[in-house]
């Protein structure tokens, strides 16, 4: 049994996979992930190029994400669900692969449903969580991140002024004002021993 053929469709979910990224920039070089999205929307012979490369990436490069043990105890074989960018197929010894699958638990069920009599667990052996694009695990990560509603940048920015503040206070950080111009900067240096000046260059 073997995969049926990519579509187009496939080929969007496979390369949001950062491992599909990285083979993505090797094979196609700069500008790589635009050109490729470019191609699969224009279709024709470019889409093709990149459906028919993309069939042995799944080949080679899919992730294992869940295994089955199957047989009796003197004579076992794994099946594995493996996956790429959120899609999944499943691949056993001497059945080949089976797909594809839009989510984990869809390809679970196939392997529980097709090789019931013959699995010594009904319970898988999962290697990792199921794929998440980078917006889905910011969304869902975000109740529990420190900056709350704040961006990552904006939080950094004012950690650093409650920093600047609590040096002030204890009179490790003074504010030097230039005498040429009105730039106000703060140098921090240990109490009673300031930075010795700096010459000034045209």
């Amino acid at each position: 049994m073997s995969l049926p053929d990519l579509t187009i469709e496939h080929a969007r979910l496979i390369i949001r996979d950062p491992i599909v990224r990285k083979d993505i920039k090797t094979k196609f070089g700069r500008n790589a992930l635009k050109k490729v999205m470019a191609w699969l929307d224009a279709g024709g012979a470019d889409a093709d190029r990149v459906l028919g490369w993309l069939d042995d990436v799944v080949g080679n490069d899919g992730e294992i994400y869940a295994t089955f043990t199957a047989g009796c105890e003197d004579d076992t074989y794994s099946i594995k669900v493996r996956g790429l960018g959120g899609l999944y197929w499943t691949w056993a010894p001497e059945y080949g692969s089976h797909g594809f699958f839009s989510t984990l638990p869809d390809a679970e069920d196939y392997v529980l449903g097709t090789w019931n009599d013959n699995l010594i667990s009904s319970a898988s052996e999962r290697h990792r969580k199921a794929f998440v694009v980078a917006t889905q695990k910011t969304a869902q990560d975000s109740s529990s991140s420190t900056p709350n509603q704040q961006s990552h940048l904006d939080y950094l920015e004012d950690l650093g002024r409650k920093f600047d503040e609590k040096m002030r206070d204890s009179g490790l950080a003074v504010t030097v004002k230039e005498p040429s111009d009105s730039t106000e900067f703060t140098a921090t240096f240990p109490q009673g021993r300031p930075p010795a000046a700096t010459p000034r260059t045209e």
